[in-house]
């Protein structure tokens, strides 16, 4: 399993509700990146989707404690547990977390690797932050993209391995997916 976002220089990810920007590039570089695969998010991240709708081509869950969420195009599960017990039933690099930050937070301990997108500013006022991997003990940089020049903001992606994953509980180390 891995995630996938973009940061501002503070690691910031969001601001009421929503992303800090939606840069255009990003977004074609993330469906890239996700098409095809099971994406995992948090109800305040489906929330955030334009008309609350599926993306389309990926397998789409949502992660809430509330038992009667239903929405179409998505699937639901409802604890940490049933989300690694998912996870474990297809391959690390079939499985996406995309937010928001408590999700990023949480399943970043079993992620093997990050693709983060570092835009070259700060954001007034962003109210979700998350790790910065560049400090983090357990992850080091693996990749890393020259500038990419944008006329919204020039950034670069680089590529995050976790050197020391938290196993997957529901994953037999004995036996392959």
């Amino acid at each position: 399993m891995f995630y996938i976002v973009n940061v501002d220089r503070n690691w910031a990810i969001g601001a009421a509700g929503d992303m800090l920007v939606h840069l255009k590039t990003d977004l074609k570089f993330f469906k890239d990146q996700t098409m095809g695969k099971t994406v995992l998010m948090g109800r305040k991240t489906y929330e955030s989707l334009p008309g609350q709708k599926a993306l389309p081509g990926r397998r789409n869950i949502v992660l809430t404690r509330n038992k009667a969420f239903q929405a179409d195009g998505f699937e639901t599960v409802h604890s940490v547990d049933e989300a690694l017990a998912l996870a474990a039933t297809m391959a690390d690099d079939d499985f996406v977390i995309m937010g928001g930050a408590n999700i990023y937070e949480t399943f970043r301990p079993y992620c093997d690797h990050a693709i983060i997108t570092k835009i070259y500013a700060t954001f007034d006022n962003p109210d979700a932050l998350i790790t910065d991997l560049d400090q983090a003990a357990d992850w080091e940089v693996v990749w890393e993209s020259e500038t990419i020049e944008d006329p919204q903001y020039d950034h670069r992606r680089v590529v995050y391995r976790n050197t020391n994953p938290t196993p997957n509980p529901y994953i037999d180390e004995g036996s392959a997916i």
